[in-house]
């Protein structure tokens, strides 16, 4: 594997190759409500109403009201309708919202399944109305888009499903209980149905869980493809360029190069994965116009480790250029500074630490040492940026 990272006498050699961070029984499917006409449904509704009232606690319009408070605002919801992502209006939406918390707070056996029936929706709207209350700024908004999204899982739709797991992976909370239901789940779309999202999903879980092994057979199944059927038509689903970067990252662990720059390809160069164009370029020789290409490609895209590596090259070029100049200039380091200095606002480390050596070289002392501050504050390069600032004080 190639690596970058040349250097003049003014920069430290200091480009690292990083990580990207980028990981039973057949489910019965959902039952048909049965038919009934809107005002037999509302009469239902507002009977089991003023029973629970009767029956539970006399303060029942004060924790109505409460009530209230979790819902999402209307402009949310109306621009849902508008965009498609939602089949109601948002008065029907907020009518669910507000059943939904009071079921909940007096569950019986089949309420959630009872609801969609009264309401004649299914379980995806419910997701949907989460999607919704997961993107207001209220916690008790966010935690009851999470009760809904749990609620849309257990009856089994497969979106609810996915953005749970995907919210797990992301930020590792979930109850353990929780997390066990919704992950069988997930096991039953991938292993029963082949879902091939379930299987990506999957292998990142196993993945998180260091179960290496476990994960690369899911990443394998869910991007193999008849060879009759083509690449871009067989992997035409949510995740599946991740799927193959991570497949190659785990080959290239396991020192098979060949296997591992396959899938790098097929995520670059068939479903143009930014990714996948940054792993393929550190196979390629250093300093090569594919490596370059491929560079460009991911720096083009935002990743980081792309303009850092392009700032690498450019710094190789203008080595000889600078080794000859007594007295350098900022603008001397042409490309070179640019793409560090990308990087480095966006918070990527090392660049900061070649925006150091840059600025120092040039005579931009004080600059030299914000770029230091700024590298300092970061775990994986504050060693790096305090040794350097000792160095220039002796």
């Amino acid at each position: 594997m190639s690596v970058l990272g040349r250097s003049i006498s003014a920069i430290p050699r200091t480009y690292r190759q990083t990580c990207m961070k980028c990981l039973h029984t057949t489910p019965k499917s959902f039952a048909a409500s049965i038919k009934k006409s809107p005002r037999i449904r509302q009469a239902e509704r507002k009977s089991n109403a003023s029973s629970s009232v009767g029956q539970s606690t006399p303060n029942f319009g004060k924790e109505r009201g409460s009530f209230e408070s979790s819902l999402p605002p209307t402009v949310l919801l109306d621009s849902a309708r508008k965009s498609g992502a939602l089949n109601l209006d948002s008065e029907q939406a907020l009518e669910i919202l507000r059943e939904f918390q009071i079921r909940g707070a007096r569950p019986t056996v089949g309420w959630e399944r009872n609801l969609c029936a009264d309401f004649d929706i299914q379980p995806s709207t419910l997701t949907a109305l989460a999607r919704i209350l997961n993107r207001c700024d209220g916690k008790s908004q966010r935690i009851l888009g999470t009760r809904v999204k749990m609620t849309a899982s257990k009856l089994e739709d497969a979106g609810a499903t996915f953005d749970l797991i995907a919210s797990y992976l992301a930020h590792g909370t979930m109850e353990k209980n929780d997390f066990s239901a919704v992950l069988q789940r997930l096991g039953i779309m991938a292993k029963q149905e082949k879902k091939p999202e379930a299987m990506v999903l999957l292998g990142k879980v196993l993945l998180s869980q260091q179960r290496t092994s476990e994960a690369l057979e899911w990443f394998s199944k869910a991007t193999d493809h008849a060879a009759d059927i083509p690449v871009v038509q067989a992997l035409n689903y949510a995740g599946a360029s991740e799927a193959l970067v991570q497949k190659g990252r785990i080959l290239l662990a396991m020192k098979d190069r060949k296997g591992a720059e396959s899938a790098f390809r097929t995520a670059a160069l068939d479903l143009d994965d930014p990714s996948g164009y940054f792993y393929l370029s550190q196979l390629e020789e250093s300093g090569s116009t594919n490596q370059e290409v491929f560079l460009l490609k991911a720096a083009s895209s935002g990743i980081v480790d792309a303009c850092h590596n392009l700032g690498c090259i450019e710094l190789a070029r203008a080595d000889t250029k600078l080794a000859k100049s007594s007295t350098k200039t900022i603008e001397e380091f042409g490309m070179a500074r640019e793409w560090f200095q990308v990087a480095a606002a966006d918070g990527f480390g090392p660049s900061m630490i070649n925006m150091a050596s840059i600025c120092k070289a040039a005579g931009q002392h004080e600059v030299a040492l914000q770029w230091v501050e700024r590298a300092e504050s970061l775990p994986d390069t504050a060693e790096q940026a305090k040794n350097l600032r000792i160095q220039w004080q002796t």
